[in-house]
């Protein structure tokens, strides 16, 4: 409000504002000047209603007081609604209150509309710029676009967002990562199961086919097959193996124990001991009876070789000169040899090498002659004084 002189006597020191006559005021713009008392010409200063103003400083009548730009009206000045502007001086009607337009915004009503930068929206009749809401975008300030199915578009965008694979957009205001289970391709609005023979770790895209050596009992993981199982692509529940197959944790298939070697374990091989034999897929190793040989590794138990005898499963040893070893009580216990048979006098018959299997290959030793009868008689005669006999000979002829 500027100063007023109120006076209530005559005389009384004049508005620092006003001259003393009606004629010539100087005043600045906004205010008027009015008679105190016409008979004396005594004036002084008044500021006009409000938001109103003078547009000259020469001004001295109430009825110079224009509404500002912002405002309109007659007898009072009303300013136009939020988001409306004038920058009228001296408007009377409402018609002169212009709304904000589109892609700017109107925070005063007696200025002109300001930009809005990007990532904001201002639809016609802004106050001011708010960003872009979720699950839209904003190609300029003056559009709102909603967001497509499989996009997503967070607070500010000004373009859509394609769903990355791996993640889903079932809200098109913001990607969710996929979840154990479940496999998102781009672009994905609700996530996809995993089938069964499959897994699916987060952030999955696609779906994983269980691999061999393992199993996917859920489809958020796949497990190593546990020992004493396999485990073929794509399945959820092992396969058990049978005693005497190989199977380590891990394991994509059964294998056989290898023949000469048993396993007592499903990922151990131990070599078959002596005295036993071990087949293949075997899990324990069987033992051999009396009569047969079994060395260290065999794969089956066979019977003592021809011309060996067998005092014990693991052990064969060459039937000596002399003697012999029949085939025929090989399966039975056998713990020596037979020698070759004694004549009337004493004299024993022979063979000439190692490995004889029967009574057929015992002679009479030389300087006699004569023959084996069996395997328990012989009929070896010396020779006569003069004479002599060479070894195999089977008469009385002697040279």
């Amino acid at each position: 409000m500027r100063v007023l002189v109120l006076a209530g006597l005559v005389g009384l020191a004049y508005s620092q504002s006003c001259s003393t006559t009606l004629s010539g005021t100087k005043y600045p713009v906004g205010g008027v000047c009015s008679s105190w008392a016409s008979q004396n010409s005594v004036t002084s200063a008044v500021d006009c209603p409000p938001n109103s103003a003078t547009i000259s400083p020469a001004d001295y009548q109430i009825s110079a007081c224009k509404c500002i730009k912002g405002f309109y009206g007659t007898d009072t000045c009303l300013q136009c609604a939020p988001g409306y502007y004038s920058m009228v001086v001296g408007a009377t009607t409402i018609a002169t209150c212009t709304q904000c337009p589109a892609g700017s915004y109107c925070n005063v009503t007696n200025e002109v509309p300001k930009p809005c930068p990007t990532g904001v929206i201002c639809e016609a009749g802004s106050v001011s710029p708010i960003p872009c809401p979720a699950g839209f975008y904003c190609p300029t300030p003056a559009a709102k676009v909603t967001c497509n199915s499989g996009s997503y578009c967070p607070p500010g965008s000004t373009q859509e967002l394609g769903c990355l694979a791996g993640s889903s957009c079932s809200n098109t205001s913001v990607q969710v990562v996929c979840k154990a289970g479940t496999y998102c391709p781009a672009r994905t609005v609700t996530p996809i199961g995993c089938t069964a023979g499959n897994f699916c770790p987060v952030n999955s895209s696609v779906q994983n086919t269980c691999p061999a050596g393992t199993f996917c009992a859920t489809p958020a993981s796949s497990t190593p097959c546990p020992l004493g199982s396999f485990c073929t692509a794509g399945v959820t529940v092992p396969a058990p193996c049978n005693p005497g197959q190989l199977c380590p944790e891990g394991s994509n298939q059964s294998t056989t124990c290898p023949a000469g070697s048993y396993c007592p374990t499903y990922d151990s091989i131990v070599p078959c001991p002596p005295g036993a034999s071990c087949a293949a897929g075997t899990a324990a190793p069987s033992t051999c009876v009396a009569g047969q040989y079994c060395p260290d590794g065999s794969m089956t138990a066979q019977l003592c070789p021809l011309g060996y005898y067998c005092p014990t499963t693991s052990t064969a040893i060459i039937c000596p000169k002399s003697a012999f070893c029949p085939p025929s009580t090989l399966a039975a216990p056998t713990t020596s040899f037979t020698w070759c048979p004694i004549s009337v006098g004493d004299i024993w018959s022979t063979t000439n090498s190692t490995a004889a299997t029967s009574y057929l290959r015992c002679y009479c030793p030389q300087g006699t002659y004569g023959r084996v009868s069996s395997a328990t008689t012989a009929h070896c005669i010396r020779c006569p004084v003069g004479q002599y006999c060479p070894a195999v000979h089977t008469t009385c002829s002697c040279p």
